[in-house]
C-alpha cells in the first residue's frame, strides 16, 4: 500500500529521482498519466496550486500522484506552508492521492526540515532518505547504483570510474548508462570498459595530478597537468582537488608520526581501501614539515587564478614547479605562484 504522503530527504538527488520515478510507474498507469500526475516546481506553482492538485480526485482507478520537486527551491515561507500541508495530509486516512516532496539538499537547521521529520510518527507519511556517500566510499555508492539499474560492475572498474569521474553522482550515473548502451545490459563491467566509454586511462585523471607529485614524478604532473587543461578542465577545480588530497597526506603523515595503524589511518583520514596502501605511501615519502608550505603554495596559486591577469596554464604550471620542490624537502623560500 502506498503512503499518503512521502518527503525524500539527502543529498543523493541521483537515487531520491530514480525513487521519485518508481513511485509514479508503480502508481500511474501510462493511459492515466495525464490526467493523474501533476509535477510542480519552484517559480512555476504556488503552495496555494499544490494543495488544490493534492485535493482534487483521481481519474478513474488508482491513486493520483502530486510531485514538488525542489523543494529547496522555494522561498522559506512557501516551504513552511508545503510542509505543514503535507502534514495535515498525512492525517487523511482515506486520501486518494500520495503526494511527494523532493526535499533533497534542504537546509537541516531551518524550520521546514525540522517540521518535515513529524512525517515519521504519522501512519501515512514516510521520510525517505538518500545520504550522499563520503569520498572514500564512492566507489560503494558506484556499485549499489549499478546493482539497482541491473548492471555488474568489477569492484576496481567502480573505484577506476571514481577515479576518472569524481564524485559528482549526477556524472557517476550517466557514465553507467554510456556503460550500459556500450556494453549492453547484463554484461559485466570491468576496467577496460571503464577506460574505453570514458576516454581516459589510470592514471589519467585529475586525482593523479597531486598523485604523481606526492610521488616524486613532477615531469609527470607537469605532462598530465597540460593534458588536463587542454581538454577543458578548469583550473580552479584542479587547484581544488589537489589540496584535498594534500590536506589528506597531511593528516596521513601526522598519524605515521604518531605511530598509528594502516586502519586507523584508513578510518580517520577516510581513505578509500582500495587505493589506501598507495596513498599512505606517497604521505610518508614528504616530510611532515613540507606540507604547511604546499598548502600556503596551493592558497596562493588559487587567489592568482581568481584575481591575477597572467594565463592560467602559466600559474598551474608555476604551482607544480613550486609543490614538487617543496615535497622534495630542498625548499628555498622563493614563491613561483
Amino acid at each position: 500500500m502506498l503512503k499518503t504522503v512521502y518527503a525524500f530527504i539527502g543529498e543523493d538527488d541521483v537515487r531520491i529521482q530514480a525513487k521519485v520515478r518508481s513511485l509514479i510507474e508503480t502508481a500511474v498507469p501510462d493511459e492515466l498519466i495525464a490526467f493523474n500526475l501533476d509535477q510542480h516546481s519552484p517559480g512555476e506553482s504556488s503552495p496555494i496550486q499544490i494543495e488544490e492538485s493534492v485535493l482534487s480526485p483521481p481519474m478513474g482507478d488508482g491513486r493520483r500522484i502530486v510531485i514538488v520537486r525542489e523543494l529547496k527551491g522555494f522561498s522559506d515561507p512557501e516551504q513552511e506552508e508545503i510542509v505543514e500541508m503535507a502534514i495535515r495530509q498525512a492525517g487523511s486516512v482515506d486520501a486518494m492521492t500520495t503526494l511527494a516532496l523532493v526535499a533533497s539538499g534542504l537546509d537541516r537547521r531551518k524550520r521546514p526540515f525540522k517540521t518535515i521529520k513529524k512525517l515519521a510518527d504519522s501512519a501515512n507519511g514516510q521520510i525517505v532518505e538518500f545520504n550522499a556517500p563520503k569520498r572514500w566510499n564512492m566507489d560503494k555508492w558506484v556499485s549499489k547504483r549499478a546493482a539497482e539499474r541491473g548492471i555488474r560492475i568489477e569492484r576496481e572498474a567502480a573505484a577506476l570510474l571514481v577515479d576518472l569521474i569524481g564524485e559528482d553522482l549526477r556524472a557517476l550515473d550517466g557514465e553507467l548508462t554510456k556503460l550500459e548502451l556500450f556494453l549492453g545490459t547484463g554484461a559485466p563491467v570491468g576496467v577496460s570498459a571503464v577506460e574505453e566509454v570514458v576516454g581516459r586511462r589510470r592514471g589519467e585523471s585529475v586525482w593523479d595530478l597531486p598523485r604523481k607529485l606526492l610521488e616524486g614524478d613532477a615531469a609527470g604532473a607537469q605532462v598530465l597537468a597540460e593534458r588536463l587543461l587542454g581538454d577543458g578542465e578548469n583550473p580552479v577545480h584542479l587547484v581544488s582537488i589537489t589540496a584535498q588530497v594534500v590536506l589528506d597526506a597531511w593528516r596521513i603523515r601526522i598519524h605515521l608520526g604518531r605511530g598509528s595503524s594502516r586502519g586507523n589511518i584508513i578510518e580517520e583520514v577516510g581513505l578509500n581501501r582500495y587505493f589506501a596502501d598507495a596513498n599512505i605511501a606517497a604521505a610518508e615519502r614528504v616530510p611532515e614539515g613540507a606540507y604547511p608550505r604546499m598548502i600556503e603554495t596551493l592558497k596562493t596559486c588559487d587567489l592568482a587564478l581568481k584575481s591575477s591577469a597572467a594565463r592560467k596554464e602559466t600559474l598551474i604550471q608555476g604551482m607544480i614547479a613550486r609543490l614538487a620542490v617543496l615535497s622534495e624537502a630542498t625548499v628555498d623560500g622563493r614563491e613561483m605562484c
